[in-house]
């Protein structure tokens, strides 16, 4: 069998220790010491294909592993530190070396450790294969574009042909790993979850043909969202959904800042932030720095502190939902974070029919990773994780104020769009309605407030609006409601106020 170096290979793996070993790239003693020609050494160092047992001697004459050198990482980053996921590694490694498993996915979402996890599972597997490649797909690259490489990459042949049969062949010669990261950035943004985008239809077809047709190697994918195309497979593929850390390992993270805590403490603090260990890693320095590694301090402070780099990773996240599942996520966190099905059918049916809603909440459950379910009185209730939560709540109160201060410059109703189709107070309970008015109401009239610098302004205002809307179709949606529960309620500050005086 014949096969060859990488460039990945050659520039990361053979030039340092060549370098070291002051030898030229084509040193008589190198090819005397491997036992092959000039010529053969030349072609190993252009990346060209050679004999086995010649490839191999010459990687033993320099001292470094051949299954290394037929490798390319170069898109596989540095993990220079490593938290737990024992299980998690030795679920993946079976299925990749015992079971030989054809196609796996690890999917969760952003700051989960998925690409760290990938990166440690390729350093305990390697000798299991006879090349390794790993591939971001961060730039989006057509199917063809991707499978051109990788075959270029895997012969030297050039012919043109069904690029997918050709790489599947190459999988049935040599037991490879793929790895391609990075798999929801050729999936649709604003639409339901896991779900190619026009052009990269044909990676649904890879996986369906990797997973079926008979070879020895397995491609892992990694992802925030599930592809749906690989539902219908049933068992001929693998899914890791990677959660948060367990308490012993969350706590590695946080004695690594030098911050001791008790086992009470810990269970609130993997609570808040659901064990994601980049928002722990990221919150270590906060309670480092600001509270003199008291993390009781910490817990104190605010419910729960989204640092900056989670901010991004939040907006990336919820920038991808579609409508209706954007809409069912605003709705349960105004539904006090725990809705029912029914609670939320009833909620969205204005503007979502029974069975967009339940679409949307099988996208958010089986293809994302964003909602968490629990039985609770024979019904199934949907809550969100608490940094979710809190800057879905956020989002809600900037994005309600934003249509508010629109549409009282325009004095247009029906530029209304998240303000009509969602309630600021539902009245459900007398919990619920507490939550709302602290968390949505009252933070709503603040920013309003400060816009237009006193209450009685605001007031005026919102008067208007609330008149307008009496005049539009508008009216029987939730706008109309909500105008007048932020009247009353600024009504009641106001007396408040006045009788402190």
């Amino acid at each position: 069998m014949s096969i060859k170096a990488s460039k990945w290979g050659l520039t990361n793996i053979v030039e340092p220790v060549r370098l070291q070993r002051g030898w030229i790239k084509k040193d008589s003693k190198w090819f005397n010491q491997a036992n092959v020609g000039e010529s053969t050494l030349r072609r190993f160092g252009e990346s060209k294909e050679i004999g086995e047992d010649c490839f191999r001697s010459i990687c033993d004459a320099l001292g470094v592993n051949w299954k290394l050198v037929t490798s390319d990482l170069r898109d596989a980053p540095h993990v220079p530190v490593f938290y737990g996921r024992k299980e998690e590694l030795t679920q993946l490694s079976q299925w990749l070396v015992k079971e030989r498993s054809q196609l796996v996915v690890l999917r969760g979402m952003g700051g989960i450790g998925k690409t760290s996890l990938a990166v440690k599972l390729v350093e305990r597997v390697w000798e299991e294969f006879e090349c390794i490649i790993w591939r971001s797909l961060s730039k989006a690259p057509l199917l063809q574009e991707l499978l051109a490489e990788l075959s270029e990459y895997l012969s030297d042949r050039k012919e043109h042909e069904d690029y997918v049969s050709r790489l599947i062949e190459y999988l049935r010669r040599k037991r490879c790993l793929i790895v391609l990261d990075d798999l929801e950035e050729i999936m649709w943004s604003k639409k339901l979850g896991g779900n190619f985008r026009e052009e990269y239809q044909d990676y649904g077809e890879l996986l369906i043909r990797v997973a079926q047709e008979s070879h020895q190697s397995c491609l892992l994918l990694l992802s925030r969202e599930n592809p749906s195309v690989i539902e219908q497979l049933g068992k001929k593929k693998e899914i890791c959904k990677l959660e948060g850390l367990p308490n012993q390992d969350a706590r590695q993270i946080l004695n690594e800042h030098g911050i001791s805590c008790t086992a009470k403490e810990l269970e609130e603090l993997i609570h808040r932030y659901k064990g994601n260990p980049y928002a722990l890693y990221k919150i270590s320095p906060y309670i480092q720095e600001l509270c003199n590694e008291d993390i009781s301090c910490f817990l104190k402070m605010t419910s729960v502190m989204i640092p900056e780099p989670m901010l991004d990773i939040l907006y990336k996240e919820l920038n991808r939902l579609s409508d209706v599942e954007e809409a069912l996520i605003y709705w349960i966190a105004i539904l006090g974070n725990s809705a029912s099905i029914e609670q939320i059918r009833n909620v969205m049916l204005p503007f979502y029919s029974g069975n967009q809603s339940l679409n949307g909440l099988m996208s958010l459950k089986k293809r994302r990773s964003l909602v968490n379910d629990y039985w609770q009185e024979n019904m199934v209730i949907f809550s969100l994780p608490p940094v979710i939560r809190k800057y879905i709540i956020k989002e809600f109160v900037k994005i309600i104020t934003e249509e508010i201060l629109a549409v009282s410059q325009s004095q247009v109703v029906e530029d209304f769009e998240m303000f009509r189709q969602h309630a600021i107070i539902t009245f459900a309970n007398e919990s619920f309605t507490q939550y709302q008015e602290r968390l949505i109401v009252d933070k709503i009239n603040e920013r309003l407030s400060k816009k237009f610098k006193s209450i009685s302004k605001v007031q005026a205002e919102l008067i208007k609006i609330a008149n307008l809307l009496q005049e539009s179709s508008l009216l029987k949606r939730y706008a109309y409601e909500n105008t007048l529960s932020l009247i009353s309620h600024l009504e009641k500050k106001k007396n408040k106020n006045s009788n402190m005086y």
